[in-house]
């Protein structure tokens, strides 16, 4: 095969696919597929026309240029290991040579198979190229992350919440980890990325059977104030007294008893300037609160909302008619439909009893508005446990359509939590997936044009660890969330 073009004709039918591989070129495996690894991007599919010589020279090498725009993008990190190329020539009489390596004039071995179906190879020293790839950077590559597993979070677990807020007013990020039947974690941003966990004080020291938490200037002072959701309990609403110091608030009218309660979420329904709550009951009422003003709630009655009774086990407040006021959506469990509310202002809503939103039950259990195709509509992923999860597209109106076509939509988990952040600042919204039972957790890349790419690097996006929600937050202040 030494010294003849790998191509036999000018029009090719051509496969082009490559991946980033751990093996270095004289360890890979004659079973290509072994040499793979999890980002194989098929580039190119297609026909091309070769302008090259007809003639090839004995003992080559014979080099000739192709070049092709990529129809799916591929982003290579050298740091992760060697580039792997696997070019597949369907055309009439055709062989295919494939390169083992990225490293020209290296010497190194190539793996060559006989024929675009082979499913073995045969390793060669050719000491040569077949293909060499020069990349153009489009963009840069998408950022990495690093697991912290040490420091204030070395031995937390049993979490059932986390937020991100400034609770000292110094500019950085600080963050509260709810526990489940132990004092949850408050920790402070030291400035210089690493965090020291705050042990004076009631709110360090108290436990209970926590679900979830919240941060939100409720009496309007200009900090964050904390609240905790209980499993059968009251909520406990922890005041910010300034510097990161907090009060338990014992008479605020948040009361549910014992009621199962599952989430929280702040906003302004009635548009008076005062934070509001709703909360979150599983087969009971859900409670929504208006802001008294005075450091006190008053639970709202009227119905739908503040009679409703479902399978709640999460929510989300967002303006998806862009009326300026907060419309709810609820996640139901048990395979009961979702719920969506929209404000009519004056506190007054409507359960919305049509579109896709309402009637497609599949155990839904977390929820996030985030506007991903920047048409200034949001939109809405709504997270299951059962059955794939599910991305509704804002048409405006009040209408949406649900999204049916790419891994965001197919794959499946017991999913927990999700939240939208532009991490790799490119100016439009990604989605982060938190899974249950160790199944890895799904981070995908909005790539600008209506679609996701499930990104699988390590440590995030390959991450085999039960998770319960999730939470961005730039806490470096390097400008990536």
């Amino acid at each position: 095969m030494r010294g003849r073009s790998p191509f036999p004709s000018r029009e090719l039918d051509l496969q082009i696919r490559l991946a980033t591989t751990s093996r270095q070129p004289d360890a890979l495996s004659a079973v290509f597929e072994e040499n793979l690894g999890a980002d194989a991007q098929v580039v190119w599919d297609g026909s091309v026309t070769v302008a090259s010589e007809s003639a090839a020279v004995p003992g080559g090498p014979n080099p000739f240029e192709i070049r092709l725009p990529f129809h799916t993008p591929f982003r290579y990190d050298p740091a992760r290991g060697n580039l792997l190329i696997e070019l597949k020539s369907r055309s009439t009489g055709g062989e295919l040579w494939t390169d083992g390596s990225n490293d020209a004039d290296d010497g190194a071995s190539r793996i060559f198979a006989e024929g675009a179906d082979a499913q073995l190879a045969s390793h060669q020293d050719t000491g040569a190229d077949i293909a060499h790839l020069t990349f153009t950077a489009a963009e840069p590559l998408p950022p990495s992350f690093v697991e912290v597993a040490t420091g204030v979070l070395a031995g937390a677990a049993i979490s059932h919440g986390a937020d991100w807020a400034d609770i000292d007013g110094d500019g950085d990020l600080d963050f509260f980890l709810a526990m489940h039947g132990e004092p949850g974690v408050l920790a402070r941003n030291a400035g210089n990325g690493a965090f020291s966990r705050v042990t004076e004080g009631e709110l360090p020291r108290t436990a209970g059977p926590a679900t979830g938490c919240v941060w939100g200037d409720y009496d309007n002072d200009g900090d964050p104030d904390l609240l905790i959701v209980l499993r059968g309990q009251d909520p406990a609403l922890w005041r910010n007294d300034g510097a990161g110091r907090f009060t338990l608030n014992t008479d605020s009218g948040l009361q549910v008893g014992a009621e199962q309660s599952y989430g929280a979420a702040w906003a302004d329904f009635d548009n008076d300037g005062w934070l509001d709550v709703f909360i979150i009951n599983t087969s009971a009422a859900n409670h929504l609160y208006r802001n008294q003003r005075d450091g006190t709630f008053r639970r709202v009655f009227d119905p739908p909302l503040g009679t409703d009774v479902g399978a709640g086990i999460g929510c989300a407040w967002g303006d998806y008619d862009g009326d300026g006021d907060p419309d709810l959506f609820v996640a139901n469990a048990d395979q009961e439909n979702n719920a969506l509310y929209r404000n009519d202002g004056g506190g007054a809503f409507t359960r919305i009893t049509e579109g896709v939103v309402v009637s497609d039950g599949g155990g839904s259990v977390s929820a996030a508005w985030g506007d991903y195709d920047n048409d200034g509509r949001l939109d809405l992923f709504v997270g299951n446990r059962s059955g794939p999860s599910f991305l509704y597209r804002n048409l405006g109106g009040g209408q949406f359509v649900r999204v049916r076509e790419g891994e965001i939509t197919t794959d499946v988990a017991e999913v927990n939590g999700c939240a939208w952040a532009d991490y790799d600042n490119d100016g439009w919204l990604d989605l982060l997936v938190v899974n249950w039972q160790g199944s890895p957790h799904f981070l995908y890349r909005n790539l600008g044009n209506g679609s996701f790419q499930r990104m699988t690097t390590p440590p995030l996006g390959d991450l085999p660890r039960s998770a319960i929600g999730a939470a961005w937050g730039d806490y470096d202040d390097d400008g990536f969330p």
